[in-house]
């Protein structure tokens, strides 16, 4: 319906209708590209999956706010809790006092403590490094360690698919949904 339009009719369909002539152009010039190139097969691989895609994002994905809230809040709280007792250990007061406030993600501040201060050898890499990934965290009988172990496993899970959802909460739809926009034709990270 015209009334439903911001801008005056003829500008539309004037717009629209140029619109249309050059992708027509392009589309004609692309199609012998893509026979000249013997490309036809995975051309018509894409557009046989359109139909698809355009589907799944009309139907959309149910999103439950209060669940997604309720794991946010859960999960918060138990990092919380391990980081306060992360922060209590006596290493990291010595950390602290010596270099400033401790960051329990930090690969290097963990390495700082369990090579400078605890002199743990476990991570020692030839060439002078300092590992604390998880097989030589486990190896380490430290409070410490044994905190990292239980931490990085929930920080992980919230910040790849907890945290996603709550930023894509403000595009839930009136429908309860997120309709996903979907390309076939590139990659690029995103879980949710």
């Amino acid at each position: 319906r015209s009334s439903d339009l911001s801008e005056p009719l003829e500008d539309v369909l004037l717009y629209n209708g140029l619109d249309a002539k050059y992708d027509h152009k392009l589309f004609v010039r692309q199609k012998k590209l893509i026979e000249t190139e013997g490309l036809e097969s995975p051309y018509d691989d894409h557009m046989r999956r359109i139909p698809t895609m355009v589907l799944a994002q009309a139907r959309g994905a149910h999103v439950d706010k209060k669940e997604v809230l309720r794991h946010h809040g859960r999960f918060e709280k138990r990092i919380k809790k391990i980081i306060v007792k992360i922060k209590s250990t006596k290493a990291v007061g010595k950390f602290e006092k010596r270099y400033g406030e401790f960051n329990p993600a930090s690969p290097d501040h963990a390495a700082i403590v369990f090579r400078d201060i605890l002199k743990r050898p476990e991570g020692r890499l030839k060439g002078g490094g300092y590992s604390t990934k998880e097989s030589v965290l486990e190896k380490i009988d430290h409070e410490l360690a044994r905190l990292l172990l239980i931490l990085r496993p929930l920080a992980k899970v919230k910040s790849t698919y907890i945290d996603g959802l709550i930023g894509e909460l403000k595009h839930v739809w009136p429908d309860g949904k997120i309709h996903t926009i979907f390309n076939t034709l590139f990659v690029r990270t995103g879980r949710t």
